[in-house]
């Protein structure tokens, strides 16, 4: 695994990297969000990410978002774009509503005192419900992906740290959009609000997520 930063492992071998990386992916028919999602709610998202390392027990982390990809499995009706908002939080937001994903870790090794570590991502996806804002709530970014109708396949694509100048095409199949890092320390939340104008129909996306974690004091 050469490249990594390692922490020593069980019996003082470098058996696991401090920096980890996973995914999580929903299934491929796609999840429901909320239908008519035509302005920006507080309480309502489609994905939630919740740092669960909280204290020293199993370490704490800070999980670090790469890379969201967002697959239309449906079109959202009457809509007439797409706008995406970021918002962070020092409270787990989510209390109701949608489904949860799996992290699959990524390393991997032939070496028997080899351990894959756990994820402390919380990561929900669909029509969730969200507890009303803490007094520390901030947006972090606001952006508009596609200024016409979403139909079934197309794909928004996501990517947190990367620089250059965002396209906003009608008739695009992927919207690839770069905004800036937004490291969810132990404790926070990340909460993404998707928003269509007029839409009345969801686009039920089926989700790729790609984040990384790495330990901290």
């Amino acid at each position: 695994m050469g490249g990594m930063f390692h922490a020593d492992g069980p019996l003082g071998l470098n058996s696991y990297p401090a920096l980890n990386s996973y995914t999580a992916i929903s299934a491929e028919a796609g999840i429901a969000s909320r239908a008519n999602n035509q302005a920006y709610s507080a309480t309502a998202a489609c994905m939630n990410i919740y740092n669960q390392s909280r204290d020293n027990q199993g370490g704490r982390r800070v999980i670090i978002p790469r890379k969201l990809e967002l697959i239309a499995q449906d079109g959202n009706d009457n809509g007439t774009d797409i706008r995406i908002h970021f918002y962070r939080d020092d409270i787990n937001r989510r209390t109701g509503g949608g489904t949860e994903l799996s992290p699959i870790p990524l390393a991997s090794s032939e070496n028997d005192d080899f351990v894959q570590i756990a994820a402390k991502a919380k990561i929900w996806v669909g029509d969730l419900t969200l507890a009303a804002a803490g007094s520390t709530e901030r947006v972090l970014w606001r952006t508009i992906v596609k200024n016409e109708i979403q139909v079934e396949n197309d794909k928004i694509v996501i990517v947190w740290g990367a620089d250059g100048d965002n396209s906003v095409v009608a008739a695009s199949e992927v919207t690839i959009t770069n905004i800036p890092p937004m490291w969810i320390g132990p404790g926070k939340n990340l909460s993404i609000h998707d928003v269509g104008a007029a839409q009345t129909v969801d686009p039920q996306w089926q989700y790729n997520f790609w984040w990384e974690e790495i330990e901290t004091p």
